[in-house]
């Protein structure tokens, strides 16, 4: 640097005498040569002396011979004749560094490289402009490690945050968040309750108390605005000002009238919140969207569970059906239902990403599928190594410049890395998008409706579940086929002891009723029902209820498949206080009778009579009804069939008649031994209520009759049974 300076002087120094002299440019001087002079001229050998008279010679003037003008290009000096040199880079702190692109990315397979980080990530930021803030409590619980990381320059910048906790058990079960607000790296101290605001090289910071220490969740609204929440019936947020300090204000709600509580789940705008709503009363929960400016809340179908926000969506996601619906914030009342991929989970999504990430752990790989939610198609999907005999992990996927960011964990090792993902996709997996017409706000009504009074959540059309354990459904979204299902549920419903439902649906965390079209059985599985018409299962909590709306009959389904629902509800009771749980049930049947405990026979068909004898399929008015133990060969199948079976007719006799062999001491001491079970078990049922299955039965036939006169213990010994 001096010296290009020091030349550049000289010549300008030089420039200016010359130009002071008056010579507008400078001429370089050509040599001219001389011709030679004729070899008659003195020579120089010595003469002899002739004297010569002195003759006065006139002066004239020799004629002058200037040599021949030669044009002389005029050559200026050009100001860049001294060579360049490039001026050293001024030295960068010693917490930053540049880096090249091969020494920025390591290649794990063709389209995903892992960043050069100085540890191991941990957590990630917001992606604002380019910059990523990463952090990590690996090396250190006590403190974070941090990495300002500028994605298009290669440049890092590293910090470290100290929690200031007097020992590791001090910290232990607090956390920390990273956002990126107007280009400034924060902090949300979870332990300490406190926001810091920290400049770009991640040296110093302005530490900000939160007023409430009950918040623990904090959710960016606008590049320079939080907001809080913490299961609070009120919100606060938090604007950052141009001295890294925070102002806190009060954000107004109105509650719905069936919650008691409130959470930020995601930000849809500058005045929409995405927030989930419980009810410490009922143990419900649902989704809706909060306005910044009024404090309302307009609440969504959904139960709302693990929300987000993605692509202008809101996302629900339901692990226990593998499902993941999506709310368009303009259309409160519709949803778009997915059914997850077979063996896939959702990747939390990122507010600011544009794609849904769905993973697919296996032995040796992981695969990562991106979505478009926009058209329900996947568009890219790449898989990630898994070392043998050993495990790995994909988290923390983020958008940015159309590629995927995300945390890729191997056997202990973590990686911050970047996918560059292909935005053409194949389209091999698809959404069936929600398309409303418009005769369903009535039945819209009769789903909220069976809610309020009953506590059931109905789901229809292209909402309803699409696979599950054995069997896939195909959607009905025939409005007339769904308003009749619902008027049978609610007829089923409204024939039950008062508050009955109520107590059933709080033994689960939700119960849900989901209206299809036809169902479709597992190939070569003999416990999926070959023509089945509805079934019942419960998963994590939730009891499911899944019926074919196209069947003729459907209130007897519906009464059959709550019997199930009200058996499953018996044995959850019964952790909680000693009961008969059904447990004499084969003692009402032939003493060398053994159910088949399978649905199917071997070429697949469903077990649906057996011309033995025993059951009522073809019996006639006027035979002798003391024969007939079941109502038909599906009952045979199982003990929970021969329950359920009774039970239908028992529950619809208002309104049909029973078959004559009802009258026959068999089905007679099973009905009543079913009823007397329901009575013992559920306290909705008063000594003075005469529940809608009751009412044919011989009310001699009490629990403590069956008891007496059937002796559990001997007929278990006798039959090897338990």
């Amino acid at each position: 640097m001096k010296r290009h300076i020091g030349r550049a002087a000289v010549l300008l120094a030089l420039l200016t005498a010359v130009t002071g002299c008056g010579i507008p440019h400078i001429r370089r001087i050509e040599p001219v040569t001389v011709p030679e002079r004729p070899e008659t001229e003195a020579s120089e050998t010595e003469t002899p002396e002739t004297e010569i008279p002195e003759t006065e010679i006139p002066e004239t003037e020799a004629p002058e011979t200037e040599p021949p003008e030669t044009e002389i290009p005029e050559t200026e000096i050009p100001e860049t004749e001294a060579p360049e040199t490039e001026p050293p880079e001024p030295a960068l702190p010693d917490n930053v560094r540049v880096y090249a692109e091969e020494e920025f990315y390591t290649p794990l397979t063709e389209d995903v490289r892992a960043i050069c980080l100085p540890f191991m990530p941990e957590t990630v930021s917001n992606i604002e402009n380019g910059y990523v803030l990463v952090g990590s409590t690996w090396e250190d619980p006590l403190c974070a490690d941090l990495a300002l990381v500028d994605l298009e320059t290669r440049t890092v910048t590293v910090g470290r945050y100290d929690f200031e906790y007097g020992d590791e058990e001090d910290y232990y079960g607090y956390g920390f968040l990273l956002f990126l607000m107007d280009g400034r790296p924060v902090i949300f101290d979870c332990g300490r309750h406190a926001l810091c605001a920290l400049d770009e090289t991640l040296c110093t910071g302005t530490l900000t108390p939160l007023p409430d220490d009950s918040i623990y969740g904090a959710t960016l609204l606008a590049p320079d605005r939080l907001a809080f929440s913490g299961g609070l019936t009120g919100f606060r947020d938090a604007v950052l000002a141009e001295d890294g300090t925070f102002s806190f204000h009060a954000l107004p709600v109105s509650l719905p009238d069936r919650c008691d509580e409130i959470d930020i789940s995601a930000a849809l705008s500058d005045d929409l919140l995405l927030v989930s709503c419980y009810s410490s009363e009922t143990y419900d929960s649902c989704c809706g969207v909060y306005s910044l400016t009024d404090g309302s809340v307009t609440l969504f179908n959904g139960p709302g569970y693990n929300l987000s926000v993605c692509g202008g969506y809101l996302i629900e996601s339901d692990y226990t059906k593998a499902e993941v619906r999506l709310y368009d914030p303009a259309r409160p009342e519709a949803c778009l239902s997915i059914a997850v991929p077979e063996a896939c989970y959702l990747s939390w999504p990122d507010p600011d990403s544009s794609h849904l990430y769905f993973l697919n752990d296996t032995e040796d790989h992981i695969s990562i599928f991106r979505f478009d939610p926009d058209s329900g198609l996947r568009v890219d999907a790449v898989s990630l190594p898994v070392p043998e005999d050993s495990y790995a992990y994909v988290y923390g996927v983020r958008d940015w410049n159309g590629d995927a960011y995300f945390f890729y964990e191997r056997e202990g090792v973590s990686s911050f890395c970047r996918w560059e993902a292909d935005e053409e996709g194949d389209g091999r997996i698809g959404f069936d998008l929600l398309e409303r017409d418009g005769g369903e706000q009535e039945n819209q009504a009769l789903i909220e409706a069976l809610y309020e009074e009953y506590g059931v959540t109905v789901y229809t059309g292209t909402d309803a579940v699409r696979y599950m354990v054995g069997y896939a459904v195909l959607p009905e979204t025939d409005e007339s086929l769904i308003h009749r299902a619902l008027e049978e549920l609610g007829a089923f419903f409204a024939h039950l002891p008062e508050g009955f439902m109520k107590e059933v649906v709080s033994y689960y965390s939700s119960l849900d009723i989901c209206l299809t079209g036809r169902i479709i059985p597992e190939r070569d599985n003999r416990n999926s029902i070959s023509d089945a018409t509805a079934f019942t299962t419960e998963t994590n909590g939730i009891e499911l209820a899944v019926f074919d709306i196209n069947q003729s009959g459907i209130d007897k389904t519906v009464a059959h498949e709550f019997m199930h629902v009200f058996e499953n509800t018996v044995y959850h009771i019964g952790w909680e206080r000693d009961l008969e749980e059904f447990s004499r049930w084969s003692m009402f049947n032939p003493d060398d009778f053994e159910y088949r405990y399978v649905y199917t026979d071997e070429d697949g068909n469903t077990y649906n009579w057996d011309d033995n004898g025993l059951n009522g399929q073809y019996w006639e008015e006027g035979s002798d009804p003391d024969g007939i133990y079941f109502v038909d060969g599906y009952s045979m199948t199982y003990p929970t069939e021969d329950m359920a079976r009774i039970f239908e007719n028992l529950a619809t006799a208002w309104k049909y008649d029973l078959p004559g062999y009802f009258a026959g001491e068999p089905i007679q001491r099973k009905a009543a031994y079913l009823a007397a079970c329901l009575r013992e078990a559920f306290s909705s049922i008063g000594d003075e209520t005469v529940c809608v299955w009751e009412e044919t039965l011989n009310p001699d036939y009490t629990l403590d009759y069956f008891r007496e006169n059937y002796d559990l213990e001997a007929w278990l010994e006798e039959h090897a049974v338990g």
